[in-house]
């Protein structure tokens, strides 16, 4: 448990990947942190920004770790 707060705090985006209670607490701990979560096949949770392939995540969590680098 205290590696995801840690990975989560560590990282400027995240990507979530499918649905178990252990991706759930990471989601949580991102979001709570204020870091951008991109899910793949994950929650339908507020503050979530769903994409339909790997591929896409990367591209989008690139874009918002870029974007919070400017800031």
């Amino acid at each position: 448990e205290l590696r995801n707060g840690l990975v989560v705090r560590a990282a400027d985006a995240v990507i979530a990947v499918g649905g178990a209670y252990g991706t759930l607490s990471e989601i949580a701990l991102a979001l709570a942190a204020g870091t951008f979560v991109v899910g793949v096949d994950s929650w339908p949770i507020d503050g979530v920004e769903a994409v339909d392939s790997p591929r896409a995540a990367v591209a989008r969590a690139l874009e918002m770790a870029a974007a919070r680098a400017r800031t």
